[in-house]
């Protein structure tokens, strides 16, 4: 048995060997292909960056919010999920990158100002199917990373320019901080809206009561003798003392307020901001160059056997 597997081998390598030329042929012409596409290829530059949510932020009860913006979004069964969790869907979702489709980015190079739609090349007519077929090539361009340990976030942009891969980590990161707080802070901010326009009304009922009261004592500076007057300065000072307390109260709920909105803000810790990068990540050309030069030996044997055994059935 083995002294058949020996002859078979040998009967192998005799025809690799008879066929090496046609071997070494298709092995050169899969090298320098790969070393054509490698120099013809579009360069690709990869900007990244980090993020942390703040520890205060997991540990409060802003997560709940965060569950409802996601949910809002789409994304369902995330209430358990911690709010790092949630920052990668949200970088994804449709509100964060129409934003950044529809932003403009300066070149540095010729200082021009152009949108991103029209940066990557979108030849939709109609502003609905521009996004759409953008929200696609953007999903393709952008990659995210949780750390389930640290719960870092990492995100990667790539794109064939190197200034424009590190324009759009930045805006990325300014969209989800301003969503972010925007969202998170929405309830606060109402209700310190609303607050802060009935102190408005207070206040202005509280000086005209004031006004009212103190023209009254000008006018009326003895007033035991009349009982309508007595009367009169009793509704009027009842009228001020009640707007004087309803006015400090709501000063004091609308300072509150204010307290509450700077305490529910949501922060976001940027541990690395993105750079321009220097150094391509694609085509890497060592990798092709090995990977089709192994791909053309395989091939070069292959045809050498198929010639081998092709060549007795057309001379049959």
């Amino acid at each position: 048995m083995d002294r058949e597997e020996e002859i078979d081998l040998f009967e192998y390598l005799s025809i690799i060997k008879k066929r090496i030329k046609f071997v070494i042929v298709v092995f050169f012409i899969a090298v320098f292909l790969s070393l054509v596409y490698s120099f013809v290829a579009k360069k690709k530059y990869v900007a990244d960056a980090s993020i942390l949510p703040s520890f205060e932020e997991e540990r409060g009860p802003s997560l709940g919010t965060l569950s409802g913006l996601a949910a809002g979004l789409g994304f369902t069964n995330l209430q358990t999920q911690s709010s790092s969790k949630l920052y990668p869907k949200i970088l994804e979702s449709r509100p964060i990158i129409y934003s950044l489709l529809e932003k403009e980015f300066r070149n540095a190079r010729n200082n021009n100002s152009t949108l991103l739609l029209d940066l990557i090349k979108n030849r939709e007519k109609t502003r609905e199917k521009r996004l759409q077929k953008g929200y696609k090539s953007m999903l393709k361009m952008i990659n995210t990373n949780l750390d389930d340990k640290t719960g870092i976030v990492s995100i990667f942009v790539e794109t064939d320019t190197n200034w424009l891969s590190k324009a759009i980590a930045d805006t990325l990161i300014e969209l989800l901080i301003n969503y972010n707080k925007q969202t998170r802070t929405l309830k606060a901010r109402e209700n310190r809206i609303f607050i802060e326009e009935q102190l408005g009304k207070a206040e202005k009922a509280f000086n005209v009561a004031e006004q009212e009261l103190t023209e009254h004592r000008k006018k009326n500076r003895k007033i035991e003798d009349s009982p309508e007057l007595m009367r009169e300065r009793g509704r009027l000072q009842l009228e001020y003392d009640f707007c004087r307390q309803n006015y400090i109260n709501l000063k004091d709920e609308y300072e509150m307020a204010v307290l509450k909105e700077v305490k529910d803000t949501p922060v976001i810790n940027v541990l690395n901001t993105p750079i321009v990068p220097q150094y391509k990540s694609k085509p890497n050309r060592g990798l092709i160059v090995v990977i089709s030069s192994g791909i053309g030996l395989i091939f070069g044997i292959i045809g050498a056997f198929i010639l081998e055994y092709a060549s007795p059935m057309k001379k049959q």
